[in-house]
């Protein structure tokens, strides 16, 4: 007779970009089918439980709780999908080669954590001889708080026509998708202040450089401007960052491309001193009964007097809309991890 035994869990999974991404198209066709979105993510994909949890599952037995290691997974979700936006978002691209950190509170729970840095340069190692005592090395420490977390949220607007097509999941996945690569790069490379709402932009207090009218000068400017590290990358728009791989075709790897910067922009960010703070269970929720202003700056449908335009009622034209809410930080560690110019034209 041999001992089996006992499981106090279910199996771990393994997070992965596709939770998030499926919880929310199973809270559209839930929504289109009038059942429980638990419920269609069970349906749609029997052998994956994340995008039930992400919905809000409590099932113990068989899913975890969303107080307990499975929030822990979820929350690994929330940061896989963030760094697999891939081409869809020059922050998304850069998030694995900074310090990513889980920020698990509730949504809406102002948290803020405190990292400690290196401020100098590391000590030296030197030889030991025999006998001789180890020498103890010194560093000087700062510290970069990381939040609050603020909220960032997306609505994305379908037909419900597509919704019922067999192949409507890659194509909501991909709007999905460019919605929140845009959301996230807005974020990161604002000039704006900190507000109750929103976090400090990374451009936030820095100077603009002055562009000197040539690719090779004005990267390597921009470049000796965040050396805290000796890593930098360099962003600008889709139509810049193609032309400026022409003109510098050895710095391509290095050239990246985002929907959230003006033409005439080059911002230049070290990776690694950069920190990234995600929050837990994203909030996603839908209708197909809301009246909703389709346009990026979100005004309030009717404010003084005035109607909102464009407005499309879900309910008259068979549409449907998620919302995805999902709290988030970021911070510097270095006070040359960002620099940017203005006014290029080359």
């Amino acid at each position: 007779m041999t001992n089996a035994p006992i499981p106090v869990r279910p199996a771990r999974q393994t997070p992965s970009a596709s939770v998030i991404e499926r919880a929310c198209f199973a809270a559209l066709v839930a929504r289109s089918a009038n059942e429980r979105p638990v419920v269609a993510a069970a349906r749609l994909w029997p052998d994956d439980k994340l995008p039930a949890m992400a919905l809000g599952a409590k099932s113990a037995q068989s899913l975890g709780t969303l107080t307990g290691w499975g929030s822990d997974l979820v929350t690994e979700s929330v940061a896989a999908f963030f760094a697999s936006l891939g081409q869809m978002s020059a922050i998304a691209q850069i998030i694995e080669r900074g310090v990513s950190i889980p920020m698990g509170h509730p949504m809406g729970q102002a948290d803020k954590i405190t990292i400690p840095y290196r401020s100098a340069e590391p000590g030296v190692a030197p030889w030991v001889g025999e006998g001789e005592p180890t020498r103890v090395l010194s560093y000087g420490f700062s510290s970069a708080d990381l939040g609050p977390t603020r909220k960032a949220a997306t609505i994305t607007v379908v037909s419900g026509e597509l919704v019922r097509r067999s192949g409507a999941e890659p194509i909501f996945r991909r709007m999905l998708r460019e919605d929140a690569g845009r959301t996230l790069d807005a974020a990161y490379l604002s000039t704006d202040a900190a507000t109750s709402a929103g976090a400090a932009g990374l451009l936030y207090g820095v100077t603009a450089r002055t562009s000197f009218g040539d690719p090779r000068e004005d990267m390597a400017d921009l470049a000796k401007a965040v050396s805290s590290s000796g890593e930098v990358v360099f962003i600008t728009s889709a139509a810049r960052a193609a032309n400026a791989k022409v003109l510098q075709p050895e710095l391509a790897p290095l050239i990246l491309a985002s929907p959230a910067l003006a033409d005439d922009r080059v911002v230049a960010l070290d990776p690694a001193a950069l920190l990234h703070g995600f929050g837990g269970e994203p909030e996603i929720t839908t209708s197909i009964e809301a009246l909703v202003h389709m346009s990026d700056d979100g005004d309030p449908i009717r404010a003084s007097g005035v109607t909102a335009d464009p407005v499309r009622s879900l309910f008259q034209t068979d549409a449907v809309a998620v919302r995805m809410v999902i709290t988030m930080a970021f911070a510097k560690t270095s006070s040359r991890a960002v620099a940017y110019m203005d006014g290029v034209a080359w």
